[in-house]
């Protein structure tokens, strides 16, 4: 075999171990990893799709950010830290982005656990990769490659009254209206809270109004939307993208890649 031949498979085969190589994929901007951590290389598998945003629940045991969804699931080997933030910069390091140089990459982290001790531990962690991150320095915005975006247990009020942070909130529809962008760049609402439509068939005309109203008033505020439990399957997927919902939760990386490049046709 010639060397030119061996060496192409050596970059195939180390792109796929590590992530860091092969940036020729093309970045999904409305495509969400929810419970990424599932997946056989968590933050990997969903990059390797293009994926721009995804969910990782954390909690704080023995003074790591551990990732799990449950408490019984914390494993010692599995840290936010080494599952998500080392691999994720030293990507912005060696590239100088995540997935390209015109698309910000979101982070969601679903806090399980004390909100305010959660999110002391967690900027303990950040604080290296500070110049990669959108965040707010005396108050004003400042656009990173990687935006760190708290859910779950959220530490509001130390995130709103913060004039330096490096961190914003998950936000929901019933915040209060004075809350830019600067402080939840996304909503993030349950769909069986508002929906009965379950991804079979159409949706009935009165919640397809309603979910319009919802997107509407989100993007007013220039903001993003997201509704988690949304029906992971194609019919759920094509009802949110008709209607303009930013961030399409799926736990099935590669059927939305292939529905959403559809999109694009």
């Amino acid at each position: 075999m010639r060397w030119a031949a061996l060496s192409g498979l050596l970059l195939t085969f180390f792109a796929g171990q590590d992530g860091l190589m092969g940036q020729d994929v093309s970045p999904l901007r409305n495509a969400h990893a929810h419970n990424d951590y599932y997946h056989k290389r968590p933050l990997l598998d969903a990059l390797d799709q293009g994926f721009c945003s995804v969910e990782a629940d954390v909690f704080l045991h023995k003074d790591e950010l551990r990732v799990a969804h449950t408490f019984l699931e914390i494993q010692k080997d599995r840290t936010l830290q080494s599952l998500y933030l080392e691999p994720l910069f030293q990507r912005v390091k060696t590239n100088g982005y995540v997935l390209a140089k015109e698309t910000p990459f979101t982070l969601l982290i679903d806090f399980k656990s004390d909100a305010g001790s959660s999110l002391n531990k967690l900027n303990d962690l950040l604080m290296p990769f500070k110049n990669h991150l959108t965040r707010l320095e005396s108050g004003k915005l400042i656009q990173g490659q990687v935006t760190i975006v708290i859910s779950g247990n959220r530490p509001t009020r130390q995130i709103v009254e913060a004039t330096d942070r490096l961190v914003f909130l998950d936000g929901r529809l019933g915040d209060p209206k004075d809350w830019g962008n600067e402080i939840s760049p996304v909503v993030s609402e349950s769909w069986n809270s508002h929906f009965k439509y379950r991804g079979f068939g159409n949706m009935k005309a009165d919640e397809k109004k309603k979910l319009l109203s919802i997107v509407q008033k989100v993007h007013q505020q220039e903001k993003r939307i997201r509704f988690w439990a949304l029906p992971d399957r194609k019919k759920g997927w094509q009802t949110a993208w008709d209607a303009g919902v930013d961030l399409i939760n799926t736990d099935k990386l590669e059927s939305l890649r292939k529905f959403l490049l559809e999109q694009r046709r």
